[in-house]
């Protein structure tokens, strides 16, 4: 007796690759009666360019549309349209309170010094070491995006600038005690004018 090897795609003989193509051509064919194929590339092709042109912002978010690399419109939140494959969307956090650190670095926990960007010399001539905070949240998402370069290092250095030209006007007395609050807000209202300007 002779071995025979069974086909296990049910016996038909045919290539079960190219019997599933020709099943799912003729189930395309059939969902577009008297069109064909080609009407059934184009629908799908109409749904891509849907699904590419709608796009959400988020509460927190703002939306820039851009085309060809030039914002043409800012967007709020919510569902929006956009031209499918030719603008594009950024949209930065703009109600997210970022932070950055000034003579201290946090990392997995752990607190470094940093000295060189602590240490200060007051107006009496005394090195002072501070360590601060800033917190910001965007303000105006196209400047932000597209006129600096680097944003983190921007704020990092101006905020440094502007803590060393408070303190250095400051007597380390004040600094340490009741002038605290005026030196903050001091370096506060000039760094902002600092940021503003770039």
């Amino acid at each position: 007796m002779a071995w025979e090897p069974k086909d296990p795609w049910g016996g038909s003989g045919q290539d079960p690759l190219d019997e599933a193509l020709r099943k799912a051509k003729d189930q395309l064919t059939h969902l577009v009666p008297g069109r064909g194929f080609k009407s059934v590339i184009y629908i799908v092709l109409a749904v891509l360019a849907l699904w590419q042109s709608v796009f959400i912002v988020a509460p927190d978010e703002e939306g820039l549309v851009k085309r060809f690399g030039a914002i043409v419109r800012e967007v709020e939140s919510g569902p929006h349209f956009k031209i499918p494959f030719v603008e594009s969307v950024d949209t930065p956090k703009v109600e997210k309170l970022h932070r950055v650190e000034v003579g201290f670095r946090t990392d997995s926990g752990r607190t470094q010094f940093v000295p060189r960007e602590a240490l200060m010399l007051t107006g009496d001539m005394n090195i002072l070491s501070l360590e601060f905070i800033v917190q910001y949240k965007i303000k105006e998402a196209k400047n932000y995006l597209y006129k600096v370069a680097d944003v983190e290092t921007t704020i990092h250095n101006a905020a440094e600038a502007a803590m060393r030209e408070v303190i250095g006007k400051s007597k380390i007395d004040e600094a340490l005690t009741i002038g605290k609050a005026q030196i903050q807000q001091e370096a506060q209202d000039l760094l902002q004018r600092i940021l503003d300007q770039y």
